[in-house]
């Protein structure tokens, strides 16, 4: 994203924000227990901060239940319709 998206975002003839309203809160649930492990890299600690930042600025909330089965966000925390375990 980084590297090929956000550079040339301008360039774009149209823009599609798929985010949907949870998705930052059901993030944060799944992330935050592991950002004690990830914190011990020291080459992306600015970056870290912010996610930190950002995540700390987020309301808790449970929604995991609501959420579709066929949202891409249930790639990332399981239950999706496309794939049976």
């Amino acid at each position: 994203e980084q590297k090929w998206i956000i550079p040339y975002r301008q360039r774009a003839d149209a823009v599609f924000n798929s985010a949907a309203f949870y998705e930052l809160p059901v993030i944060k649930k799944y992330l935050w227990p592991h950002l004690e492990i990830v914190l011990q890299d020291k080459d992306h600690t600015n970056r870290l901060q912010s996610l930190i930042s950002l995540l700390n600025a987020t309301v808790d909330i449970a929604v995991d239940a609501q959420i579709p089965p066929t949202s891409i966000l249930r790639e990332f925390i399981g239950g999706n319709s496309f794939y049976k375990y």
